[in-house]
């Protein structure tokens, strides 16, 4: 029975976490077309895969 309980713990680092709001994209305070729009989708898309690659969270 004993043989089943690990001999040390094993901890797993916990993954590094990013807010939302610290990678949104700032260079534009209102979207006011489609061009608008598709860029700052573009460099959000870009900042959210940057960070998931870097092996981090990104908390909503």
């Amino acid at each position: 029975m004993f043989d089943l309980i690990p001999e040390e713990i094993v901890s797993t680092p916990k993954p590094m976490t990013v807010r939302m709001a610290s990678i949104t994209p700032k260079n534009k305070m209102t979207l006011k077309n489609d061009e608008d729009v598709n860029e700052y989708i573009e460099k959000l898309k870009a900042n959210l895969l940057k960070e998931i690659h870097e092996g981090k969270q990104v908390v909503l």
